[in-house]
């Protein structure tokens, strides 16, 4: 993990250029002091929008539901946000579709003007006494076969009925739904190229979306810990397990993931507020591909010619058994070797 940029968080939309570099995940990370007088809520952290040579990779997104994203298909996502004093935040981007396993990679050269910029929400620099805001990333080979895209929807319903709504895009891999835990919400349906893919209650919905991402038990959480399903502690967090459900369009296959039509359909017996719904889409870039591939082959004869003059022979002839085969685990492109 390694810092690619970083600037001052007190100012209205700080922008983090990202470096030459090949990375599998990204992690925009706050760490500040809060003013001793005021709280900073999750809705303040505002949205992310990222762009990769002016092509949008991430919509305008709430950082706080990427959180919950990252909560689901990654690990603990780190953040303390206590009544006052030290803030700490970690808004984690995957590079690569997470079902799928590390292999796509986000490649960047010098020539490419690859951008992050946070909006923060209502009060969030008045809220932060100071603090910077900064962009990591990991470190890792691959070939960049696609951009893995983050888009999101909101749609207001203030009293009994539905939303029926068909979003825009392609090659969609997972939809997030929140405001799960209203009571007033009772059916999510998902159609995916005119065929029902999912049909069930916020109440399954939740209970299927935990146990397919291995969410356990919240336990104690206190104001200044955030645990493995909490976002931003007691004071002013969200629970993942029950503020969201994830719903799975890939599940291994990579036929699941191209699709072309997708509607979203919400009933409610009552007010639910504004529920968002992110999306994840595959945004396919052969020619990319060609040319990170290209840099790879290059990168690992480097590594084999070194093998081969240093006598080490094991290596090399483990690599020269990866060539022969003829097929290659679904998280490698096949031009990786």
């Amino acid at each position: 993990m390694k810092r690619l940029a970083q600037r001052n968080a007190d100012v209205a939309s700080p922008i983090l250029r990202c470096p030459e570099g090949t990375y599998s995940k990204l992690y925009i990370i706050l760490e500040g002091t809060s003013d001793t007088s005021d709280i900073i809520d999750l809705d303040e952290l505002g949205r992310v929008t990222a762009s990769y040579n002016g092509r949008t990779f991430i919509g305008n997104v709430r950082a706080k539901n990427i959180m919950h994203f990252g909560n689901l298909k990654g690990g603990r996502v780190e953040c303390n946000i206590p009544s006052a004093g030290a803030t700490k935040v970690c808004i984690p981007i995957f590079c690569h579709e997470p079902d799928a396993g590390v292999g796509n990679v986000l490649h960047v050269t010098d020539d490419d003007n690859v951008t992050f910029e946070m909006n923060w929400g209502t009060g969030f620099t008045g809220d932060l006494a100071s603090g910077n805001v900064s962009l990591y990333g990991d470190i890792a080979d691959g070939v960049m076969d696609y951009l893995f895209t983050y888009d999101e929807y909101d749609f207001p319903l203030a009293a009994a009925g539905s939303i029926h709504e068909r979003l825009p895009g392609e090659n969609f891999t997972h939809v997030m739904v929140t405001n799960v835990d209203d009571v007033n919400m009772t059916l999510i349906q998902l159609e995916v190229d005119g065929k029902m893919l999912h049909y069930c209650t916020a109440f399954a919905a939740r209970a299927g979306s935990n146990f397919r991402n291995n969410i356990g038990d919240v336990g104690g959480v206190d104001a200044d810990t955030a645990m493995a399903q909490q976002v931003g502690g007691s004071v002013t967090g969200e629970i993942t397990s029950s503020e969201v459900a994830e719903f799975p369009i890939y599940n291994g296959q990579w036929s699941e993931a191209l699709t072309d039509d997708l509607t979203v359909i919400i009933n409610a017996d009552g007010d639910i507020g504004t529920p968002s719904v992110m999306l994840t889409q595959l945004d396919f870039t052969p020619e990319r591909a060609a040319r990170s591939e290209a840099m790879l082959r290059g990168k690992i004869q480097t590594a084999i010619n070194r093998k081969r003059h240093l006598g080490k022979g094991r290596p090399v002839t483990a690599y020269e058994g990866i060539k022969r085969r003829t097929t290659t685990p679904l998280n490698i492109s096949p031009g990786s070797f």
